[in-house]
């Protein structure tokens, strides 16, 4: 879902979970900013305004709109941090401070609005403010000023009559005679070219619904219906079944080392054959018949005997320890080269990712990879390998050496062995499973603490903290569940393992007292190794169960290995030259796209070519396709057909770094990362500091920077929550002017910020950009009718492409149509 949809969605899902909570006081900070005109007068009438479902609640509505401020009941006027006036609209217009002042700036500014209701209310405010202080102005303002005022009002006043020709040459005669003259024939220029914009309609309740439904907000159908839609967007998390799939197995070995896995195992069955060598060795010392004489202990002869024993012993002790160093050093450098490479790669394919992954993919889902698999593989997986190793060969010395000594030992092996086998094909089926869904429902745990913790603020005012407590809970303990279960099951198997271990032992004892040929010394080896392999057995199930468990978060890790990428950032075939693109040339060849596999298409067919330095509008109904051309321009969708061209070479050829380092945009929402005002302008440091100074400046923000303590190096806070929206919107026009391009995207950048910060942006925009391709898209019509050429959108198809006046004589074309529904003309 693009984020231009998401952004209209937040705002009326916010206003929806305000209205249920059924409060007494409601704070509402500009709920109506990201939404057009029509909307906002629907959502304004229906839930906030004098009529909605709130009048009889207590509103406190902070808002950049103040053609709603005659329908409030007391306004509050902020000025510098502090509270400049408070009274009503009416109170507030007599006093002649700060409010009507502000009202005189903005609607001289402000272009009319494209709902009649509104301009409406504007008409009625500039009356207001021209009957209270002769046309908003005191005695010793200008003669010019006030002309320059009352023509604007007339002009609003009059939009509705046809102007004759006549009159434009009697202005001719007062535009020859003065410069207000001129200033009111340059209006009366710009009203004649719009006479044919009316304000009559009504949006209905219906058209409001459908809208949303093509947003795919609310599923609708003719009739004003609602049926529920199939299928969901993020998808339940699946885990395997069965037994780990040997390619994880091999993968995991791969990034071991496959030489070096092999070493580590050949150095502990090393270490363990010297150990049970020494065994023996410490046996044939104390049976050997010199040592036992012991009337030759004073002799030369006993005394050599001797040495050479303890010579060969510590010689075996000696390469014991070397080779366990080997075992362990080498085992646990592999394991953790396994860990790093599989968490390289995962975090490497998460980055490659398109963003439809992202979409579908809880970020619970992600951070329990990178947090809780990760952990086990390079902590619990590396003992447990390491336990394993040394049991398991221990086991195999011992089972040697007992039979060695008693073979008629190897006929209990035999069925016990068969017993064991047939224990750990019922255990381990579970213990993995219970392992695997123990790692999908701790993806909730983080995903909820992730919302909680990001939603603090909305929570606590909702007064939803124990909700939120609780819904944490059941989600623990539904993970603990499974956690506790895996720990229980490895009780069942260890009670069993040592049944069958004391048979080993009782058996061993029978044979080794009934033989007639072993010595006290080989008793006493077979009984000591019979007495370990109880415990040897259970560590070598309970290392085998914990690797078979822990192996699977190794097979989680790799899934996200697995992922389908974007296409490669470097094409060092298909590179374009540094100065690419030079003219800015945009060429769409029957272009079609889609968001997902599987779904259908947003565009399909674009046909177009956009001149370098055209300023385009993109306008068209919500759902019509306007974000997903900036997608698509991006390539954050990729083609399902056809090409899109700038400067006659093809963007799908070349890799995305070379292209979206020459595409600049102004979202609508500014992102703000963590750092500094200087990491989130110039990340990678390329630029100086007087460069960043510059687009400071020119972006309007060196005043409030130099005010910052450390400038530069201002800890902007998490998502810059130590700026207010308009400031975060202002550091973007900053970072676009530092990385400035000859393709420009505006995405509704002015959509969430007050009246000055708006005409600031749009004034550097005009200035700055004046020689680039700039793509503007729209949601009203008149913010982009000054613009060369208009693209209207509808269903995904270029329906009309021309410039505005042009679209506006075929009274049968869609953007007539849209301007007509939006009361613009007759």
């Amino acid at each position: 879902m693009p984020v231009y949809f998401a952004c209209w969605s937040s705002q009326r899902i916010s206003l929806a979970r305000a209205v249920y909570s059924n409060s007494d006081v409601y704070l509402l900070d500009d709920p109506l900013s990201a939404v057009d005109s029509h909307v906002g007068k629907f959502l304004f009438k229906e839930v906030i305004g004098p009529e909605g479902l709130l009048r009889h609640k207590t509103r406190i509505l902070v808002t950049h709109g103040v053609h709603w401020l005659p329908k409030v009941d007391l306004i509050v006027v902020m000025y510098e941090g502090t509270i400049s006036e408070v009274g009503t609209y009416e109170e507030l217009m007599q006093k002649r401070g700060t409010f009507s002042e502000f009202l005189e700036t903005y609607l001289l500014h402000e272009e009319d609005d494209t709902d009649s209701e509104i301009a409406d209310i504007q008409d009625e405010m500039w009356e207001q403010l021209e009957c209270v202080s002769d046309y908003g102005l005191s005695a010793d303002d200008s003669d010019l000023s006030k002309l320059q005022i009352a023509g604007k009002a007339s002009l609003r006043r009059n939009s509705r009559v046809f102007i004759p020709t006549n009159s434009k040459n009697k202005l001719s005669e007062l535009n020859s005679k003065s410069e207000s003259g001129a200033y009111l024939m340059k209006s009366m220029n710009n009203f004649e070219s719009q006479q044919h914009f009316l304000r009559s309609k009504k949006i209905t309740l219906e058209k409001l619904q459908r809208s949303l439904s093509q947003e795919g907000i609310l599923p609708y159908k003719s009739g004003g219906e609602f049926e529920p839609k199939e299928g969901k967007l993020i998808q339940d998390e699946k885990s395997a079944e069965g037994t780990v799939k040997l390619s994880v197995i091999f993968t995991y070995i791969k990034a071991m080392g496959v030489i070096g896995t092999v070493l580590s195992l050949l150095f502990v069955i090393v270490f363990q054959g010297l150990n049970a060598y020494g065994n023996f060795w410490l046996t044939f010392w104390t049976e050997d018949e010199i040592i036992k004489n012991y009337s030759l202990i004073t002799t030369q002869k006993y005394s050599n005997r001797t040495n050479y024993y303890l010579a060969i012993y510590t010689v075996l002790g000696v390469l014991q320890g070397i080779f366990l160093f080997l075992f362990v050093y080498l085992g646990l450098r592999r394991l953790i080269t396994a860990s790093g490479s599989l968490h390289s790669s995962m975090l490497f394919c998460i980055l490659r990712s398109p963003m439809s992954f992202f979409y579908t993919t809880p970020v619970g889902r992600i951070l329990n990879r990178f947090s809780s698999d990760i952990d086990i593989l390079d902590d619990r997986l590396l003992r447990s390998f390491n336990l394993w190793a040394v049991m398991l060969s221990t086991l195999l010395a011992i089972l040697v050496v007992i039979s060695v000594n008693t073979p008629k030992f190897l006929f209990v092996i035999l069925p016990v062995g068969i017993f064991y086998i047939l224990i750990l094909r019922f255990y381990f089926p579970t213990a993995r499973q219970l392992k695997r869904i123990e790692g999908v429902t701790r993806s909730p745990v983080y995903n909820h603490f992730s919302e909680s913790i990001t939603g603090a603020s909305c929570i606590r005012a909702y007064r939803a903290v124990d909700r939120f407590i609780t819904e944490s809970q059941v989600r623990v303990d539904t993970n603990s569940t499974f956690y506790h279960a895996a720990n229980t099951a490895s009780w069942w198997i260890a009670l069993r393992l040592e049944f069958l271990a004391n048979v080993l032992v009782l058996a061993a004892a029978v044979f080794s007292v009934l033989s007639d040929t072993l010595s006290g010394a080989g008793i006493g080896l077979s009984l000591t190794y019979s007495f370990q392999a109880v415990i040897s057995l259970n560590l070598v199930v309970q290392s085998v169960s914990q690797m078979e468990m822990y192996i699977v978060s190794a097979e989680r890790v790799e899934e996200f290995t697995r992922l389908q990428p974007e296409a490669e950032w470097i094409e060092p075939n298909s590179r374009p030259s540094p100065t690419w693109p030079e003219t800015g040339e945009v060429e769409f060849k029957s272009y079609t796209t889609r968001y997902r596999e599987g779904l259908d298409l947003v565009l399909r067919g674009l046909d177009c070519v956009i001149k370098g330095g055209e300023k385009i509008g993109i306008v068209g109904r919500t759902g019509a396709g306007k974000s997903s051309v900036t997608l698509a321009l991006f390539r954050i969708i990729e083609p399902a057909g056809g090409d899109i061209r700038i400067d006659n070479m093809s963007i799908s050829l070349m890799g995305l770094h070379d292209l979206r380092s020459k595409i600049t945009i102004l979202p609508q929402d500014p992102v703000i990362f963590s750092g500094s005002i200087r990491s989130n302008l110039d990340p990678l440091e390329i630029f100086s500091d007087q460069d960043l100074w510059v687009a400071i400046e020119k972006a309007h923000m060196k005043d409030f920077v130099t005010s910052c303590v450390g400038q530069l190096d201002y800890e902007c806070g998490e998502g810059g929550q130590n700026f207010s929206v308009g400031q975060r919107q202002l550091i973007c026009l900053a970072r676009t002017l530092l990385h400035k391009t000859k393709i420009l995207i505006l995405d509704e950048a002015t959509a969430a910020v007050d009246v000055e910060t708006d005409e600031l942006i749009q004034r550097t925009i005009k200035s700055e950009f004046s020689d680039c391709t700039v793509l503007s898209i729209a949601h009203r019509l008149n913010t982009v009718m000054d613009y060369d050429r208009i693209m209207v959108m509808d269903k995904g198809l270029i329906v009309e492409f021309g410039a505005p006046q042009k679209l506006l004589e075929d009274k049968s074309g869609v953007f007539y149509k849209m301007a007509k529904d939006a009361n613009l003309v007759n």
